[in-house]
C-alpha cells in the first residue's frame, strides 16, 4: 500500500513525484493523483480534469487536500462540476471530525465549508438546499461584509432555513436588521418596532 511506505522527508517529495509521473506514464492515473494530491502538487488539478477523476475524490480528505492546495481552483472545480461532484461529497468531507482534530483544524474547514457553500449560493441558490439550516451558522460566523449583506441576502432568497433558528442565532448576535428581516417574512410585524429601538440603543453606545 502506498499509505504504508515509509520514506524520509528529505526524499519524499522527489520520490513521490517520481512515482506520480510512473503512474501517469503507465496511465494509472488514480495512483498518479493521489500521490499528487498527498504532495501537494498543482499537477492534481490538471489530472482530475484531463482523465474525468471526479469519482476519485471522495475519503482520504482529497477535498481538503484540493483545497489547501489552492482553494480558489478547488472551489471552481466543485463548484463547476456539482454533477461529478456531488454538494454532499465536499461538504461531508469538510464536515468530518475526529478526536485528535485541534481547534484551528476544525476552523480552518468550517472556513472552507462556508467559502464553499456561500459561492455554491451565489451561482445557484436552489443547488446544495439541504444545507441551507447549516448556511445559518456559518453566515453570522464568518459573513465579514458590511451590514452582513451575504447574510442579508440569503435570508432573502432562501426558502429552505428554519425562520425560528434564524431569529435566534441573529437576536444572540444581535444582527438588528436580520431580525427585522426575518419578523416581516414571519409576519411577526408587532416586534419589529421594539427591535428597531434595541438597534438604535446600541447604536448609541457606540
Amino acid at each position: 500500500m502506498l499509505s504504508e511506505v515509509k520514506l524520509q522527508p528529505k526524499d519524499q517529495y522527489v520520490l513521490l513525484k517520481s512515482l506520480g509521473l510512473l503512474y501517469e506514464y503507465q496511465e494509472d492515473y488514480v495512483n498518479s493523483l493521489y500521490l499528487y494530491i498527498q504532495i501537494s502538487d498543482s499537477k492534481a488539478f490538471e489530472l482530475i480534469d484531463r482523465y474525468n477523476l471526479f469519482n476519485s475524490l471522495e475519503g482520504d480528505d482529497k477535498i481538503l487536500r484540493l483545497l489547501q492546495l489552492n482553494e480558489e481552483k478547488a472551489l471552481s472545480l466543485f463548484i463547476n462540476n456539482t454533477d461529478k461532484i456531488p454538494v454532499s461529497m465536499v461538504v461531508e468531507d469538510l464536515k468530518r471530525r475526529d478526536p485528535k482534530m485541534k481547534n484551528k483544524q476544525i476552523l480552518k474547514r468550517k472556513g472552507y465549508l462556508y467559502n464553499y457553500l456561500d459561492r455554491l449560493f451565489e451561482v445557484d441558490p436552489e443547488v446544495g438546499f439541504q444545507y441551507h439550516e447549516d448556511m445559518i451558522d456559518l453566515y453570522a460566523e464568518y459573513d465579514t461584509t458590511p451590514k452582513k449583506t451575504k447574510l442579508m441576502r440569503f435570508l432573502r432568497e432562501s426558502t429552505s432555513y428554519p425562520i425560528d433558528k434564524a431569529y435566534k442565532i441573529c437576536q444572540l448576535r444581535k444582527f438588528y436588521e436580520a431580525q427585522v428581516s426575518l419578523m416581516l417574512l414571519s409576519g411577526s410585524r408587532n416586534m419589529i418596532l421594539v427591535v428597531l429601538v434595541l438597534e438604535i440603543r446600541q447604536e448609541a453606545k457606540l
